[in-house]
């Protein structure tokens, strides 16, 4: 007997998957967290369909998902990733490779004892939040002096003819099945930390997306020292990003005007 989700807007014919609590809709690679889900009685337009119906128990996922639904088939879904540039995952970034936290081909959570290789992504902008974390004072303090790229984030195309696996886990998470490879995502956007404050900026995509990346960030560092190297490695790659940027590069100019004024303040005490 066929199984259908409705929503408002949909009635959608899905199958159980090989992902035990996740179900697949029969139309292409999008999966569905069966607990997010009840079953109900049969709508009044499915009147001439046999089957069993199910719903989300929650109103707004309905929406959420139909939203979702729909640029999915159109092939126009983007979703987003974001980190900090102290994740643990930025050597494979480097190396041209988006991965989860494991191995284990199971669409969850993260930062759960799972080890999935299933990617977390949202929009844009909740990408971005979870994007700036991992601060610590030393890499606050060096903002004062000039701007410090911190974070970043990566869009992924997922529309049905993508060719990538999605699952729906609710209406704040949806996850990809990775690892990808650059080509599948590109740079999105870098926050820029200047004055103790977020920035975001679009990545120049008139540039390379790779290997034009800074190194990795210090993870909880124990001196400015720390800092100092690490931001002294990546010039090369700031002043490609401020060629293609006017707004970082006059972050910038400011930045290297007041350090001169301090100096020559300093000489003239």
């Amino acid at each position: 007997m066929t199984k259908y989700l409705i929503t408002p807007k949909n009635q959608v014919a899905f199958e159980d998957s090989a992902y035990s609590g996740r179900i697949k809709l029969i139309e292409g690679e999008l999966y569905v967290n069966r607990q997010t889900l009840t079953s109900c009685e049969k709508p009044w337009r499915a009147l001439l369909t046999s089957g069993e119906y199910f719903k989300f128990q929650s109103a707004a996922e309905e929406v959420a998902f139909d939203a979702m639904l729909a640029a999915w088939r159109a092939n126009t879904l983007t979703l987003y990733r974001g980190f900090a540039g102290c994740h643990y995952g930025w050597s494979s970034l480097l190396e041209g490779r988006l991965r989860g936290e494991g191995l284990n081909d199971y669409p969850t959570y993260s930062m759960t004892d799972a080890g999935t290789c299933w990617l977390p992504s949202d929009t844009v902008d909740m990408a971005q939040g979870v994007a700036d974390s991992c601060n610590d004072p030393f890499t606050m303090a060096k903002s004062f002096q000039e701007p410090v790229a911190n974070s970043f984030v990566v869009s992924i195309q997922c529309g049905i003819h993508s060719g990538r696996s999605i699952c729906w886990l609710n209406d704040g998470e949806i996850v990809i099945r990775g690892p990808l490879t650059i080509g599948e995502f590109r740079m999105h956007s870098v926050l820029w930390r200047s004055n103790g404050l977020p920035h975001w900026h679009q990545w120049p995509h008139a540039l390379a997306d790779l290997p034009l990346l800074p190194p990795q960030r210090p993870f909880q560092p124990g001196s400015a020292a720390e800092i100092d190297t690490w931001w002294g490695t990546c010039q090369r790659w700031v002043q490609n990003i401020e060629e293609y940027d006017p707004v970082l590069a006059n972050l910038r100019r400011q930045a290297r005007q007041n350090a001169a004024t301090s100096a020559n303040q300093g000489a003239t005490t």
